[in-house]
């Protein structure tokens, strides 16, 4: 039998709380929800996959295949298998998410 899929919790610091209802101020809840809906599930699902900034924080960018939409880098951690701690959410220019090892 196959074991089911893992779902982390997710726990903000202040930090990230602030830095969200800033960006909830710029963008609908419809956007936010649509950009960002992918991201988390993939955190809650298999934090793993996301690259490493530091030995204990790693990041997830959004994507979307509209060049207008807005993109997200998230920084979160980690806790132990049932708890991602969110720590920090910005926007960062779509020429962000170009991965040096693509160039």
């Amino acid at each position: 039998m196959a074991d089911s899929p893992r779902y982390r919790t997710f726990v903000e610091t202040l930090e990230y709380t602030g830095q969200f209802e800033a960006i909830a101020q710029t963008y609908s809840d419809e956007v936010l929800e649509t950009l960002l809906l992918g991201v988390f599930w993939g955190m809650a699902t298999n934090a793993e996959q996301y690259d490493k900034v530091t030995w204990n924080i790693q990041r997830a960018r959004s994507t979307s295949p509209n060049p207008a939409d807005p993109h997200f880098e998230i920084l979160f951690e980690i806790k132990d298998d049932s708890t991602i701690g969110l720590l920090w959410i910005q926007e960062i220019d779509g020429i962000d998410q170009i991965d040096e090892r693509d160039v």
